[in-house]
């Protein structure tokens, strides 16, 4: 549900309301997680349950803000024209899905546990850079629709793609000379 509303809250160009709401969840949660933990002395479950309450009561809380969106109408015009402009989107996506998970089809069939356990280790520094991508592209999807009739959209773009490259290059180097 909480995936849901930020989705929701940046479509519609409002990446403060979607920050506030996780900001809201990530403070609800450690609330609750605090007060599971000591008052009630859960352990694991504390987590789990306050996890669950904090996201859903904020769900909640923004599908209600939200409600007069939620009204399910289908524009077929509307429909096609997405279609047409996400379709090689779709592509793309479907392309970086397989190849984040290729890799649990061979490892199976080609590596011992000790290759395994290095290979893991290499996997989670490689998700440092995951999530730089998806931090970049969560981020900017927003901010260049809602600039796409600024003449210096190509000329920032690029300058934040070139100062993005030379940080992630910076990360690659880093963790290849520390493994």
């Amino acid at each position: 549900l909480m995936y849901f509303v930020t989705v929701a809250y940046r479509s519609m160009l409002n990446a403060k309301a979607a920050t506030i709401s996780s900001a809201m969840s990530a403070a609800l949660v450690a609330s609750f997680s605090l007060l599971f933990i000591y008052l009630f002395k859960l352990r694991v479950e504390a987590l789990l349950i306050s996890l669950i309450l904090g996201q859903s009561l904020i769900a909640i809380f923004n599908i209600y803000k939200m409600r007069s969106m939620l009204i399910f109408k289908i524009d077929f015009e509307i429909l096609k024209t997405m279609l047409a402009f996400s379709f090689p989107l779709i592509l793309a996506s479907l392309g970086v899905m397989m190849s984040l998970l290729v890799d649990r089809i061979m490892i199976k069939e080609m590596l011992t546990f000790e290759d395994l356990a290095i290979y893991g280790v290499a996997a989670r520094f490689a998700s440092l850079v995951g999530l730089l991508v998806m931090g970049l592209q969560s981020a900017l999807a927003p901010l260049i629709y809602s600039s796409l009739k600024n003449t210096n959209l190509n000329s920032n773009l690029k300058k934040l793609f070139f100062g993005y490259m030379v940080i992630a290059l910076g990360i690659v180097l880093l963790l290849y000379y520390i493994s």
